[in-house]
């Protein structure tokens, strides 16, 4: 936390050098009395268990991940719905729209992203087809060059 504080300002520059060179040669150290231990008691560090609490932390970050994507896509979801229930009294466009839009964009946060970006609330007032629209604004614009 001090380096952090001291790597804010220019006039703590040398503090912030001095903390880092620090904070390396201990880490290094701790690398090296790690590898003294383990080179020591092979037998401890070669066990069943050992490898389970290696592969533990990794196997939790990967189930982690689907959860993490779902819980942003269902929220991306909720607010652009919301926002749509509020740009216009037509709730039967909206409820058409939404299926649309649920239909285009799947489970694709980009999709998603690029429609809440793109839509425009006058197709609400004219005689869009809303299923044409929202494939249209979803599309990804070709890279020119």
């Amino acid at each position: 936390m001090l380096q952090a504080f001291a790597g804010l300002g220019s006039k703590n520059a040398q503090v912030a050098k001095l903390l880092t060179n620090l904070m390396a040669i201990f880490g290094f150290g701790l690398l090296i009395y790690s590898i003294y231990q383990m080179a020591n008691g092979y037998s401890d560090f070669f066990k069943l268990g050992t490898l389970h609490s290696f592969i533990l932390p990794i196997t939790l970050t990967i189930l982690f991940l689907p959860y993490l994507y779902c819980l942003s896509l269902y929220s991306i979801y909720e607010s652009y719905f919301i926002r749509l229930d509020f740009m216009t009294v037509k709730k039967g466009k909206v409820k058409k729209v939404k299926k649309h839009i649920r239909r285009r964009a799947h489970i694709n946060i980009n999709r998603l992203n690029r429609i809440m970006e793109r839509f425009d609330k006058k197709v609400f007032n004219d005689d869009t087809n809303l299923k044409k629209y929202v494939k249209k604004i979803s599309k990804r614009k070709k890279a020119s060059g």
